[in-house]
Parts: structure tokens; C-alpha cells; sequence
């Protein structure tokens, strides 16, 4: 009798466990044995959306999805943000100007936005770390290309668009890598290169030296400040506060000058690079690319250093074994349109004549231009 509770009791808990969950309000989704895909009536951004859910793994977690159909016949686009570490279901653009030409599809980057990671970033290091070893497939990068192309299928969708920034630029272009036909053209915003997804010091120093109005005084004065800082304690954090600053153009100004005129003191830039450094930034990054170049530099400069330091702090979980790094340029044959701005402080992409310089900005300041940019394109 004993035996028969006990079997009871587990199949009872196997089946609670096996519920899908709905990631924005944890209710249970009525997924059955037959049923894959749920969309539900409601509204995003003050514009009417379709919020749909997929059993994308088979398990516990439903991956989200919104869409916006203003008309059937316009074309299909999906918006890629970047991360990692960070929700797809945002828009860091007004969309009103692109659902006048496209359909929208905004898709959950699994891990995040179907929850499945919640939990493991507390762990400690060793526990992360086999973590990853173990689900480095599951969350990857090729896995969320795969989700795109079943979210397509499911909704009958033959063929998209993609609009992306930094990160999502890899899933644009894995996902062209895996299905070719189902990609009508990519829009490639800051497009990072997935084998050294760092701060090129090159670009560091034309960064800093732009702003700086190429003053040797102010230029070498912010360089010995940091150079000192560096040396003290949690210099790693303060690298990365330093990256962190790099995103928007105006940010980084301040920054610069702030530090030349006292305003901005180490502690300012540490705490900075330690909200930064949250490991959920550098676990999904482990997940989701794996292996990365170490960075080759062409001459010594406190710009290398940051680099180093930088590449130190995102190779804490990552593989050492490059034999799957995949696609150096996955972009090399695809119908890609580059966009990169003048302050880009990230390794990018070369691909000679479709690289558009296109504004006096940052990284973060060109994907807040994007639809401006992309509806040009159709002018």
C-alpha cells in the first residue's frame, strides 16, 4: 500500500511540475498533449498586439511572443534586441512609423524570457558553472535562431525580415545560417562580431579622443587617471563601468569629463561597472556564445588593457574548446544592410562597401534611429 502512495505521490508531482507556465503572471497554460501554441487578445505599447505562447522545449517553460498585424499583406519583421542577459520583449524604438510598411514579431529570448534561467544566477560559481557545462545547447544561440524559424511555422509565416542590434545581429545571422529561405533581408544595427563580442581598443581610442577634441592635455590626463585607477583594487569593476559608459554618446562624454574635472571620482565609475558586471549579463553570454577569441592587440595601450580586463570578466564560464565556434562571418552571403555609428566602440563585422556610417552616435544611440534608417532604405 506504502509502495502504491509513494507512486501516486510522484506521478502527482511530475505532473505539476510538467505545467507550462505563462512567464508574465505564472498562471498555468492550458497546454495539452496535442496543443503547442497559445495566442491570446490584448495590447503592447498602446498598440493592439497578439500575445502568444510556445512550448518550445517540450517542458516546464512556455517562451513568449507578441505580434502586431495592422495588415495582412504587409510583410513580416522581427525585432532582435540586444543583451544578452536582457528581455527581447521590449521596444527600444517607437514602432508606429514601421507598422506602417511591416507586420511585427517580437520573440522571447529563451532563458530570459521564458524564466528558465531564474534562480541560477544566485548560485555560486562551481554550481554555474556546471550549470553551463551541461545547457550550453539548450540556451544557445542556434536554439533561439530555432525558435524564431517554429514561431514562423506555427503562425504560417513563409518569410521575414529581421530588424537587429549587437547581440541580436548573431541571432540574425544563425538564423539566416539555418533557414536561408525563410530570410527576406536583415538589418544589422552595431553588428558585433560573435567570435570577439569586446570593446576594440582601436575604437576605444578614437572614441576618447574624438570627444576629447584630440586636446593631448585632456586626452593624456583622462589616460594617467585611469591608468591609476586600474592599478587599485576592484580594477575590474571599474574596467567595466568604463565599457559601460561607452553605449550611448552623451553618457560617455559625461564620463570622460567628468573624471578630467573631478566630478566623477573611481567610486562613481566601480559602482557603475558593478551593476554591469551582474552575472546575468555573463552567464546567458556563456550560454548563448560559448567561445570567444582572446583579443590580439597591435601595440600597448591602457586601451588594451580595458579590453583585457574585459575579456577576463566575460570568459569566466566559457568554453575553451573553439572546434564549435562556427561561421566566422555568418553574415558573408546574406542580404544584409549594415549599419554602424561613428562612436561603435565594439569589434564589427568588415564587409567592404556595406558598411553605412550612418549618424554622430553611439552604440545604444543608432538602435533608437533604426526604423528612420530602415524605412529609408525603401524611399
Amino acid at each position: 500500500m506504502r509502495s502504491v502512495f509513494i507512486l501516486v505521490l510522484l506521478l502527482t508531482v511530475q505532473f505539476l511540475f510538467a505545467q507550462i507556465r505563462n512567464p508574465f503572471n505564472e498562471e498555468i497554460l492550458p497546454f495539452g498533449k496535442d496543443i503547442e501554441l497559445i495566442q491570446e487578445e490584448g495590447s503592447f505599447n498602446h498598440h493592439k498586439a497578439t500575445y502568444g505562447f510556445v512550448n518550445h522545449t517540450k517542458g516546464k517553460y512556455a517562451l513568449p511572443f507578441l505580434s502586431f498585424c495592422p495588415d495582412s499583406a504587409n510583410s513580416w519583421l522581427v525585432v532582435l534586441n540586444g543583451g544578452p542577459g536582457r528581455s527581447n520583449i521590449r521596444f527600444s524604438f517607437e514602432i508606429d512609423s514601421l507598422l506602417k510598411k511591416y507586420n511585427i514579431l517580437l520573440i522571447g529570448y529563451r532563458g530570459v524570457d521564458d524564466r528558465a534561467l531564474e534562480g541560477i544566477i544566485d548560485e555560486n560559481d562551481p554550481k554555474i558553472q556546471r550549470f553551463i557545462n551541461k545547457n550550453r545547447s539548450k540556451y544557445s544561440t542556434e536554439k533561439i535562431a530555432g525558435d524564431i524559424a517554429l514561431i514562423a511555422e506555427k503562425l504560417k509565416i513563409s518569410s521575414l525580415n529581421l530588424i537587429a542590434h549587437s547581440y541580436g545581429t548573431l541571432v540574425a545571422g544563425e538564423l539566416y545560417t539555418q533557414e536561408p529561405q525563410l530570410v527576406d533581408s536583415i538589418f544589422a544595427f552595431s553588428p558585433v562580431d560573435a567570435s570577439r563580442p569586446m570593446p576594440d581598443p582601436e575604437k576605444i581610442k578614437f572614441f576618447v579622443t574624438s570627444i576629447l577634441d584630440s586636446t593631448a592635455h585632456k586626452v593624456n590626463t583622462f589616460k594617467d587617471t585611469l591608468l591609476n585607477w586600474l592599478e587599485g583594487p576592484l580594477g575590474e569593476s571599474l574596467a567595466m563601468g568604463f565599457v559601460a559608459s561607452m553605449y550611448t554618446k552623451k553618457d560617455f562624454e559625461n564620463m570622460l569629463k567628468g573624471v578630467i574635472r573631478g566630478d566623477m571620482n573611481r567610486n562613481d565609475v566601480i559602482q557603475r561597472g558593478e551593476k554591469y558586471l551582474k552575472k546575468s549579463y555573463i552567464v546567458d553570454l556563456a550560454l548563448k556564445v560559448n567561445y570567444i577569441d582572446k583579443p590580439v592587440f597591435s601595440s600597448e595601450s591602457i586601451y588594451n588593457q580595458v579590453t583585457s580586463i574585459f575579456h577576463q570578466q566575460i570568459s569566466r564560464y566559457l568554453s575553451s574548446d573553439s572546434s564549435h565556434l562556427g561561421s566566422q562571418n555568418p553574415f558573408r552571403r546574406a542580404p544584409v544592410s549594415f549599419f554602424i555609428p561613428k562612436y561603435e566602440f565594439f569589434y564589427t563585422y568588415s564587409m567592404a562597401g556595406q558598411q553605412l556610417q550612418k549618424c554622430e552616435c553611439g552604440h545604444a544611440d543608432l538602435w533608437k534611429l533604426a526604423p528612420k534608417f530602415v524605412l529609408e532604405i525603401h524611399e
